[in-house]
């Protein structure tokens, strides 16, 4: 199940529910989805992409794509955080 958070309102109610939470709004403290990209993960490490393959969920950004190089704004650990899901990250 995939929630899109709009309201900082509903955060909590998504991440109770959803496997996979994309929030406009900050995402901070505990939500026990899966795989959690909030406003910061998308200014940081560019768009993402999210892959379901056989259940199991796979997410790429720019970041990775792009590497790093001086012209971009992405930079080395940024793409290490999104690699791992919220839950890896937290441990």
């Amino acid at each position: 199940l995939l929630a899109l958070v709009a309201d900082a309102r509903a955060l909590a109610e998504d991440c109770a529910v959803a496997d996979v939470v994309v929030a406009r709004v900050p995402v901070r403290g505990d939500c026990p989805a899966a795989v959690v990209i909030d406003r910061f993960d998308l200014w940081r490490q560019g768009a993402h992409a999210i892959m379901i393959d056989d259940g199991a969920v796979r997410v790429r950004t720019v970041a990775e794509e792009v590497g790093e190089r001086p012209w971009t704004r992405y930079r080395q650990g940024a793409r290490d955080r999104t690699a791992r899901t919220r839950r890896e990250a937290d441990e």
